[in-house]
């Protein structure tokens, strides 16, 4: 009978203790990398942090953290990073936007660019410039927040993936200098109810998984933390952010 249980929780419940990076099959990150050659022939010193801004939707991120969160752990890992050019922060730019006048420009600006990548307003990209007497403008939003739960009478596993794009445009021109974008993930617990249907495997199961204490207030078992994710995605992001021209 004990080698029975153990067999059943064997077969029931385990951890997948999987790292974002090797989770794509060897996929290479960012997912996005471009950069413009003229780049290299331009003497950028200072940028204009723009505020982030999310395009998920309210029911994934019903508290509205995911573009702050994604905006924090950017540039502060940037900061740390260092080889960029000095980056005005983006609670300065933002008050000078709305000083300005142009929080309406920020957001039609925004629309268009999460629309369509190619499609940026350089108007609204040089009057920030102008402001803020920065060289370039940085800008960038969050497109996938998203969380997995397991509940306890299905098979899978708790999941959780975040998007993130960020761009750098000249400040002259308006015009897009780099663009990054990367998306990963991070599993949890993978749960596997057993075929036979035995009550003792569904008792044995349930003490194993209260006991983990991973549930939540639903009784699903929850995915990882998005902090944890996107501290997945920020260093490939800041690995590929176009140092200081020399």
């Amino acid at each position: 009978m004990i080698f029975r249980r153990a067999a059943i929780l064997a077969t029931t419940l385990w951890w997948c203790c999987s790292c974002g990076g090797g989770q794509g099959g060897g996929t290479r990150h960012p997912l996005t990398n471009e950069l413009d050659p003229a780049y290299a022939t331009l003497d950028v010193r200072t940028m204009a942090a723009v505020p982030f801004v999310s395009d998920v939707r309210d029911d994934e991120d019903p508290d509205a953290v995911s573009a702050g969160m994604a905006e924090s752990k950017f540039y502060q890992a940037l900061a740390v990073a260092g080889g960029s050019a000095t980056v005005l922060a983006p609670a300065e730019v933002g008050r000078a936007i709305q000083t300005a006048g142009l929080t309406a420009d920020m957001a039609s600006f925004y629309k268009k660019w999460i629309a369509d990548q190619a499609d940026v307003d350089t108007d609204f990209i040089r009057k920030v410039a102008a402001t803020m007497k920065t060289d370039a403008v940085v800008a960038g939003f969050v497109d996938v927040w998203h969380q997995q739960p397991v509940d306890i009478t299905q098979s899978g596993t708790a999941r959780t993936t975040v998007g993130v794009l960020i761009g750098v445009f000249n400040g002259a021109n308006g015009k897009r200098l780099w663009m990054g974008r990367d998306e990963n993930f991070k599993d949890a617990l993978r749960y596997t109810p057993n075929e036979s249907n035995s009550e003792l495997a569904r008792t044995e199961a349930r003490s194993q998984m209260e006991r983990s204490n991973l549930r939540t207030a639903t009784g699903a078992y929850a995915p990882p933390d998005f902090a944890v994710v996107l501290d997945m995605v920020v260093p490939a992001l800041v690995q590929a952010f176009p140092k200081q021209t020399q």
